[in-house]
């Protein structure tokens, strides 16, 4: 949620919900309940450790820090038990199925054995995990079955937005390149004089010994200058001259160049709708939410009262759902994403995360 969001949220939290009434004050781990369904202290600090894992190991958070992120942790802790609510009344509710499908996928990007040790390492009790799993396809499920039916964009308010944000939809001069780098020069010159020979990386001879190396796609406006001319300076495939870098010595390879182009109508049409139906769900989203809070009986222990004062009198900027269920809207940036969008849909992959 964005910050209105957010505020509106706590005040009703605040307002209309009778802090220290919760039914389990009494009980030893009980730390809220939305409509007679308990949220335990396990649960808050699971999801707290998962929202905060950045944190761990690294800093300590001050107090107030620690009272802001657990309160963001319980809010998203309560509206997932009103999302999960709302698909049982609705006879929706994740299915195992649908849990089991969901877990195959996630694991079928880790080894055999490396998921089970990510959880354990990180201290994340699977069972935790597979909730947060749980509640988190719950949210995508209700906001596409129970949501998205009523929202309509039309073909005017499309054609209104791409006539007043032209500029958005021109793409600049895009690299598709290979990052190569070593420690070694003496190496890094010889894998790049057996890439010449071979005319493929694919094709050089295991008998050479590899360098680390990523792909990148970026834009030529997010290139550092120095990086940008090496690349105006490369014919298609190849290789630069190698040159000092960041982690020792480094080669680029031009894979592509990709002259400017700007999207038509007919090819920004869907990547606009999406957006546009993404920002009406958001809406959406918090006026269900503002209403079922007041529907619903959520109580808070008394032990929490401080976390509501606290935000009631300063409200941080916490997102919600903290996994990413919704896109997070940007206007300053939405030509780009739509541009990225767009060279998705065309079998192209997004930008590269690092420069060179």
């Amino acid at each position: 949620m964005n910050r209105k969001f957010q505020a509106l949220v706590l005040y009703l939290l605040l307002v209309c919900l009778p802090l220290g009434a919760c039914s389990g004050e009494n009980e030893p781990g009980i730390v809220a309940s939305v409509n007679g369904e308990p949220i335990t202290m396990r649960e808050l600090q699971a999801r707290h450790d998962l929202d905060h894992m950045s944190w761990l190991g690294l800093v300590t958070p001050s107090a107030e820090e620690l009272q802001s992120q657990y309160g963001d942790s319980l809010i998203n802790l309560i509206i997932n038990h009103l999302v999960m609510q709302e698909l049982e009344e609705l006879d929706l509710a994740v299915s195992d199925e649908e849990m089991n499908q969901a877990e195959q996928e996630i694991r079928s990007g880790y080894g055999e054995d490396e998921f089970n040790s990510i959880l354990e390492d990180d201290a994340i009790n699977l069972e935790m995990w597979r909730l947060f799993l749980r509640q988190r396809l719950s949210i995508g499920k209700f906001m596409q079955t129970a949501l998205r039916p009523q929202i309509r964009i039309s073909s005017e308010e499309i054609s209104d937005y791409y006539s007043r944000h032209s500029a958005e939809f021109k793409l600049p001069t895009r690299y598709h390149f290979w990052v190569l780098e070593s420690q070694s020069e003496e190496s890094l010159a010889e894998f790049l004089k057996a890439y010449v020979k071979a005319g493929e990386i694919s094709l050089i001879p295991d008998s050479i010994p590899h360098v680390p190396m990523r792909e990148v796609r970026m834009r030529e406006d997010r290139l550092p200058p120095e990086r940008q001319k090496i690349l105006e300076s490369l014919q298609v495939n190849q290789p630069s001259k190698i040159f000092n870098g960041g982690v020792g010595f480094e080669a680029v390879i031009l894979i592509e160049k990709q002259e400017p182009a700007e999207l038509t109508l007919a090819q920004a049409y869907p990547l606009i709708e999406r957006d546009l139906v993404e920002k009406e769900l958001e809406i959406a989203f918090a006026n269900w939410v503002a209403e079922r809070i007041i529907q619903s009986d959520i109580q808070i222990a008394s032990n929490l009262a401080d976390v509501w004062i606290s935000y009631r009198l300063n409200p941080t900027n916490a997102t919600y759902p903290s996994d990413s269920y919704m896109m997070q809207l940007n206007d300053s940036d939405f030509g780009d994403r739509l541009l990225e969008n767009n060279e998705e849909d065309r079998g192209g992959d997004t930008d590269g995360q690092e420069g060179i």
